[in-house]
């Protein structure tokens, strides 16, 4: 389920990467930033892991849009 407008709360898959150690994981979108730019920025969590950033909303895969 691929979404074009990401926002805090939305659950993410993050793609398959040896390389980093964010590869494959999960987590939750915290900071989205600046809100209402043409470029945005965007701040993932990942629990026990740590925090990834990534600007492009097709690097991810949405897996539970925040209501």
């Amino acid at each position: 389920m691929q979404s074009k407008g990401i926002k805090v709360g939305d659950l993410v898959k993050l793609p398959p990467n040896p390389a980093y150690w964010w590869g494959d994981q999960i987590g939750i979108i915290d900071i989205v930033e600046p809100e209402g730019s043409s470029y945005v920025s965007y701040r993932v969590f990942v629990p026990g892991k740590g925090f990834a950033r990534f600007g492009d909303v097709n690097f991810v895969e949405v897996v539970s849009e925040n209501r």
